[in-house]
C-alpha cells in the first residue's frame, strides 16, 4: 500500500533552474506591465513554495516569504535605470539588463535562504 501512495502522490520538488526560469518570466512580465521605473521600486519575494512573486511596493512584513529582494538595491539596477532613460531601447540591451537583474535576484535568494540553497 505504501508503494502505491509513493507512486501516486509523488511530491513535486522544484529545482533551482525551475525557480530561476519562473523568476525570469516574472521579471519580464512585471517589467512590461508596470514599466522599468515602477519595476525598480518593487520587490521580488520567494514564497514558502519557492514561487517568485513581484510586488510593486516595498516588502510586505505580513507575508511569509523565504527570501525578499528589493530590486533598487541590486547591482544591475543603475544600468536598467539608465536604459529606461534612453530613447533608443534595443531588445538585446533590455535582455542583457534583465539577465543581469535575474542573476542578482537568484544570488540574493541564495544568500538569504538556506532552503533555496538546499534545492538541486
Amino acid at each position: 500500500m505504501q508503494l502505491f501512495s509513493v507512486l501516486l502522490w509523488r511530491s513535486r520538488r522544484l529545482g533551482r533552474d525551475q525557480v530561476a526560469a519562473r523568476a525570469a518570466r516574472v521579471i519580464d512580465k512585471a517589467m512590461f506591465d508596470v514599466g522599468i521605473d515602477n519595476f525598480l521600486n518593487g520587490t521580488v519575494m520567494l514564497d514558502e513554495h519557492f514561487r517568485p512573486r513581484f510586488f510593486s511596493a516595498t516588502a510586505l512584513q505580513k507575508r511569509r516569504g523565504v527570501a525578499t529582494v528589493l530590486l533598487s538595491e541590486l547591482d544591475a539596477a543603475p544600468a536598467l535605470q539608465a536604459l529606461a532613460c534612453s530613447f533608443d531601447v534595443d531588445a538585446t540591451d533590455r535582455k542583457q539588463c534583465s539577465a543581469a537583474l535575474l542573476d542578482g535576484v537568484i544570488r540574493e535568494f541564495r544568500s538569504q535562504s538556506p532552503a533555496f540553497r538546499a534545492l538541486r
